[in-house]
């Protein structure tokens, strides 16, 4: 898939990993960008966005995608009525707020559960990147047991971190070549697609041994 005059969404586009996925796609060819998130964009913000490339077209609008009937008016209303379609989605929303998990559950696996078919869909896994969630995280902020600070502590002094930007090249890549259901990995700086071996707990169906 090109990306070349391609419309993308991308939800939780103000934090480190969403605003480096919005200038990548834009350097790639997106011509029409909308960034949705529950936090706003400044206008410095969105200037910055926008130099990645000047002549495409941009909407930026809060959003909280934990609201269905909000998520739904904003791609309808302030996206759909500008664009007229979308090529691309990128969710790129995420908390780490153990306090109060059914939150967490919204963001991170609500969107998985009720997915349709009929689109291309693609999975990145990012390691360790350096934003403002993982900041809090190494400074012990919104952890729901104290132990888990000392888990935090050895990641940061163990685990290489990365950029966003890394990540936000990995997007693009990942759309541009990989197929519907592929898996890739952005870690250190590199990605690739996973390679998942064939389920070896499911036995061939006795038509497919009988010969």
């Amino acid at each position: 898939m090109t990306l070349e005059g391609k419309a993308a969404v991308v939800i939780g586009g103000t934090g480190g990993i969403g605003v480096e996925i919005c200038k990548k796609l834009l350097s790639s060819g997106i011509s029409k960008l909308a960034i949705l998130d529950v936090n706003e964009l400044s206008p410095e913000a969105i200037a910055n966005i926008a130099s990645c490339n000047p002549t495409a077209e941009l909407v930026s609008a809060r959003c909280d995608i934990t609201n269905k009937l909000n998520l739904e008016d904003v791609i309808r209303f302030q996206v759909m009525e500008k664009f007229g379609y979308i090529d691309l989605l990128v969710n790129s929303a995420g908390t780490v707020d153990e306090r109060d998990p059914g939150r967490l559950i919204a963001i991170n696996l609500d969107d998985l559960i009720y997915k349709r078919t009929g689109v291309k869909c693609i999975t990145i896994c990012p390691g360790i990147t350096d934003t403002t969630l993982l900041s809090k995280f190494f400074a012990g902020e919104d952890l729901l047991f104290p132990w888990m600070d000392g888990i935090a502590t050895e990641v940061k002094k163990n685990y290489p971190s990365q950029s966003p930007s890394a990540v936000g090249e990995c997007i693009v890549k990942a759309v541009s070549e990989g197929e519907n259901g592929s898996v890739w990995i952005v870690n250190g700086g590199l990605s690739y697609k996973l390679d998942i071996p064939a389920n070896q707990f499911v036995q061939p169906s006795s038509t497919e041994t009988s010969e």
